[in-house]
């Protein structure tokens, strides 16, 4: 491997990873971590019920990527994989426990007390901390029981909320509906989330009702996946990288009938499409950026904030279901480094998820042209781990050396 992944692997572990939590932080200012929200903040839901801009907004997507980079690094013969990875698993184990509700995945914990969250996640967090703890059951026998309990409790969550009466929302801690949250009835690409984490429990625990409810949501799921059109791909790298997931996941484990894992197949290659175009543009605009990779993030107390706004909630005033959606605004060269840096990442990550996916000539030396350009070891975004996620996947499909 490039010499620059190892920079960027330690990068990761000293600067992002807080030992508090087993979490991994979305970017570091001047003063590092420092600037994460107080507890009391958090408890006032500020700035708002999400965490979006504070830097505990996507710790879940952080440990679905380091968890499937420590997977690669293990088949590589990494000599701390499995301790790495029961560090990311005890993470996990917090974000799910922390608020007493077992089995909602929190974005993230504040370092400061190890216990406090926003009441806001996502199908998005959720996806990702039910993808890690599948990649972790399947790779690391150590972790094998937490990983089975955690995923079953995530299916029995679920099963409790997604209801007729809840609209298919995960909902928040408070019991009411998450702003980003639906699973069901929800936009066709975000259709087969539900049955992913209903297919994991099974394939983790064997127990036949898991299975029942993941053919039950996976029949209706992809045929709504599968008439998607042109409209419906506005979406971006953070979702076309879980769609990919949620049809790996399922096209993975043994539930269903041969023409079911033909329409996976089918799904799977026109997001492999989609992300491509993508990639493409992305790699492009990134090869363009003359800023510096290293800014640092700012304070998010300093930061002019927008409210929430469609697609997110047509409330203009920025409220939802009784709080404040504030989201602090970053300066436009640290948000570029941001969005390139995940973007990247995702994207040939989703591309390598499909086993008859075939790369362009020149992706590759491009990709890795560029990361050599990045000073991993001052880097303070946490596009740093989708970054060396995409790399180690496309490694393992022998796209690259």
């Amino acid at each position: 491997m490039p010499f620059y992944l190892q920079e960027a692997w330690e990068r990761t572990w000293q600067a992002f990873y807080h030992p508090a939590t087993s979490l991994f932080y979305d970017c570091l200012t001047e003063n590092g971590l420092d600037t994460l929200p107080s507890a009391d903040e958090i408890a006032r839901q500020y700035p708002n019920p999400c965490g979006w801009g504070t830097g505990m907004e996507d710790s879940m997507l952080s440990a679905g990527a380091v968890m499937d980079i420590l997977c690669f690094r293990k088949a590589a013969g990494a000599p701390r994989a499995a301790k790495q990875a029961e560090d990311v698993l005890k993470g996990l184990v917090l974000a799910s426990t922390c608020h007493g509700k077992p089995g909602f995945f929190a974005r993230s914990v504040s370092p400061f007390d190890g216990k406090s969250c926003y009441i806001d996640s996502s199908r998005d967090q959720f996806t990702l901390a039910v993808y890690a703890l599948w990649r972790c059951f399947k790779n690391f026998p150590e972790c094998r029981d937490t990983a089975r309990e955690l995923l079953v409790n995530t299916a029995r969550y679920c099963e409790q909320v997604i209801t007729p009466e809840g609209n298919g929302n995960l909902l928040r801690l408070d019991g009411r509906p998450g702003v980003v949250s639906t699973v069901w009835h929800a936009a066709p690409h975000e259709m087969l989330r539900l049955p992913m984490f209903y297919a994991a429990a099974w394939e983790a625990s064997g127990d036949g009702h898991w299975q029942e409810l993941a053919l039950q949501y996976a029949l209706p799921g992809i045929e709504a996946t599968l008439k998607m059109n042109e409209a419906d791909l506005w979406w971006w790298d953070i979702t076309v990288s879980q769609m990919q997931i949620s049809l790996a996941v399922l096209s993975a484990i043994p539930i269903g009938d041969t023409l079911l894992h033909e329409k996976y197949r089918q799904a799977m290659q026109m997001t492999t499409a989609h992300a491509l175009k993508l990639f493409r543009k992305e790699l492009e605009e990134a090869e363009a950026f003359t800023g510096d990779w290293t800014t640092p993030a700012p304070d998010w107390r300093n930061c002019p904030m927008r409210l929430l706004q469609p697609p997110h909630a047509p409330a203009k005033d920025g409220v939802w279901e009784g709080f404040i959606y504030a989201n602090p605004r970053r300066p436009e060269e640290f948000q570029q480094v941001m969005d390139h840096t995940r973007s990247l990442g995702n994207l040939l990550f989703t591309l390598t998820l499909d086993q008859e996916a075939v790369p362009d000539a020149d992706m590759l030396p491009r990709y890795r042209k560029l990361l050599e350009k990045m000073d991993f070891e001052n880097m303070n975004v946490n596009g740093i781990l989708q970054l060396q996620q995409g790399l180690w996947s496309a490694v393992n499909r022998h796209w690259t050396e």
